[in-house]
């Protein structure tokens, strides 16, 4: 019995560490570390302005063990926020927290598409 349930917490242990996939919507939860292929991105909240035009500022960070860490801000106020490009050493992603490529995603959710590389 004891080895079955050792057995059964090595394999969810090793279930849970499973990186999240791309290109599929997370749920932003402010303060919570989500693990991808090549980073950990952390939702830190937003912030509200009342000028210009109610303008918000979503923060995001972004840690990455080889290439450190970054802050993302995406701005948005009257017009949708638009895709954010960024970098992780030599690998290029695109944040979107509004609409995906031809769909709309929840609001309170993001997803993160990993471009292909520029190999030469």
């Amino acid at each position: 019995m004891k080895i079955f349930i050792a057995l059964a917490f090595i394999f969810s242990t090793a279930q849970a560490a499973q990186p999240l996939p791309y290109e599929k919507p997370q749920k932003m939860e402010t303060g919570k570390a989500l693990e991808f292929a090549d980073f950990v991105v952390t939702y830190e909240g937003a912030k509200e302005k009342a000028e210009p035009a109610h303008a918000r500022e979503d923060v995001y960070e972004v840690k990455s063990k080889k290439h450190g860490t970054q802050k993302l801000v995406i701005k948005s106020g009257q017009a949708p926020p638009m895709p954010f490009d960024f970098s992780v050493g030599k690998q290029k992603f695109t944040l979107f927290t509004y609409s995906l490529p031809g769909t709309r995603i929840e609001p309170k959710e993001f997803a993160i598409f990993k471009k292909p590389s520029d190999r030469r």
